[in-house]
């Protein structure tokens, strides 16, 4: 299992498991996280920013390509 730190909108760092990532989608101006039932309203700017992060952080043996 490996663990991502990124900021949250209130400048916290917040470690989360990037498998356990269901969907992102924006929310007003806020790019959220969608864990199941738990949500992380991120800092990134855009949901590409947030996707291309996400996805360099999950090796490539891992990843659950569609």
């Amino acid at each position: 299992m490996k663990f991502i730190n990124l900021s949250n909108l209130a400048g916290e760092t917040v470690a989360i498991n990037p498998l356990n990532i269901t969907s992102v989608k924006i929310y007003g101006n806020t790019v959220v996280l969608c864990l199941g039932a738990d949500t992380v309203n991120s800092s990134f700017r855009t949901i590409a920013e947030a996707t291309h992060f996400i996805e360099m952080a999950i090796p490539s043996e891992l990843r659950r390509e569609q």
